[in-house]
């Protein structure tokens, strides 16, 4: 739950909006409303994301018993997105999620040529050393 305590800790708590607002010019004006009226709230968001990453979880632990490569090199899991970025409004009703998957070998070797140029080449049984060069 590490994670949810992350991305709650970058919201907005409802007893941090000041009762009287100092509004002294329009950048003042525009923060108090963000504050009041757009920015999602610590305390709006807590249960929503409980609830979603049970079952986020659940789901992933699920992927990982089916499959035996992600049970390997799934390594982290992330929050992405509006959210994350603190630009979601009104209600959390969507999430994103990024599954980093690790790649257990390099199959891409990048070789440089010449000072500004490079060749990606494909290493391996299956590509025969199968190069692109940016000339």
């Amino acid at each position: 739950m590490a994670l949810v305590e992350c991305v709650i800790d970058r919201m907005i708590s409802s007893s941090s909006v000041p009762a009287s607002p100092l509004l002294r010019n329009l950048d003042a004006v525009l923060a108090d409303i963000y504050v009041r009226h757009i920015a999602l709230k610590k305390e709006d968001c807590h249960n929503y994301y409980e609830v979603f990453t049970q079952i986020f979880y659940k789901i992933h632990k699920a992927m990982k018993e089916v499959d035996p490569y992600f049970d390997k090199y799934s390594s982290e899991v992330k929050f992405a997105g509006s959210h994350f970025d603190r630009l979601r409004i009104n209600k959390p009703d969507e999430y994103d999620m990024v599954i980093v998957v690790d790649v257990p070998f390099n199959f891409i070797q990048i070789e440089p040529k010449h000072p500004g140029r490079l060749a990606l080449c494909k290493t391996g049984v299956k590509w025969r050393q199968s190069c692109v060069s940016s000339d």
